[in-house]
């Protein structure tokens, strides 16, 4: 009687073991994740990320070595410039629940880039394509003015109508044509420090009519330049036209 007793207790000593044990585990693996590396991750996206970087958003906090979610939601901003805002938590079970809230593109620059509404311009592909397809569009003489932070704050600041009515381009902080979608021939030249309006475009329009009326182009570009105080200086170019 004696021996079964000692091994029930034996048996349950055991069995206390094994539970310490694995709780000890369970919380190394834990503390593991939540010191050295995220684990399981599951992710909100906003709907104007696209699926090209909803993959590469969450391959990047994956990659990533977790001491603060503090950190992680800053690492993750500062990446990808078109996240505003992250909210970040674990659940009951362990698993990072990641919220992401992305800006509102606003503009698509030379079919390749996507100004967002907060100033971050970023790759096409990381928008959705039947956002896109709706944006209006500009473009740049040289494509490496993206980068630009001139640029990018005459371009934020943008009125988006103007996209509707001109096909703008920009050649420098200097120099920015607004060529009439409905008569190509007509060029309007302003600098960054200036969006055309009212009175430009009201003085733009007088022109147009009184050029128009008189004896046609005859294969003329007419270049309005507003850059001057109070008055337009329109000059004419025969044949083609280039930017610049």
């Amino acid at each position: 009687m004696k021996g079964a007793w000692n091994g029930m207790r034996w048996h349950f000593r055991l069995f206390i073991f094994l539970i310490i044990a694995v709780l000890i585990a369970y919380g190394a693996l834990l503390s593991y994740r939540t010191l050295f590396g995220v684990g399981q991750c599951s992710c909100s996206y906003d709907q104007s990320l696209s699926p090209a970087a909803q993959k590469d958003i969450q391959t990047f906090i994956q990659q990533q070595r977790v001491t603060d979610l503090a950190q992680l939601s800053q690492a993750i901003q500062e990446k990808f410039h078109q996240i505003k805002a992250v909210q970040a938590c674990h659940d009951r079970t362990g698993v990072l629940r990641i919220v992401l809230d992305a800006s509102e593109p606003k503009l698509l620059i030379n079919n390749e880039y996507v100004l967002c509404k907060n100033g971050a311009v970023v790759v096409h592909a990381y928008i959705p394509d039947e956002i896109r397809v709706d944006l209006a569009a500009i473009a740049t003489k040289d494509k490496s003015l993206v980068e630009d932070l001139v640029f990018r704050s005459w371009a934020q600041h943008l009125p988006i109508q103007l996209c509707h009515e001109y096909a703008i381009v920009w050649v420098d902080q200097f120099t920015v044509y607004y060529t009439d979608q409905k008569n190509k021939a007509f060029h309007l030249v302003c600098d960054a420090a200036q969006y055309p309006d009212v009175s430009i475009l009201n003085s733009y329009q007088e022109i147009k009519n009184t050029l128009s009326q008189r004896n046609g182009l005859r294969n003329q570009q007419v270049i309005a330049d507003a850059r001057f105080d109070r008055q337009i200086i329109v000059r004419k170019e025969k044949g083609g036209w280039s930017y610049g």
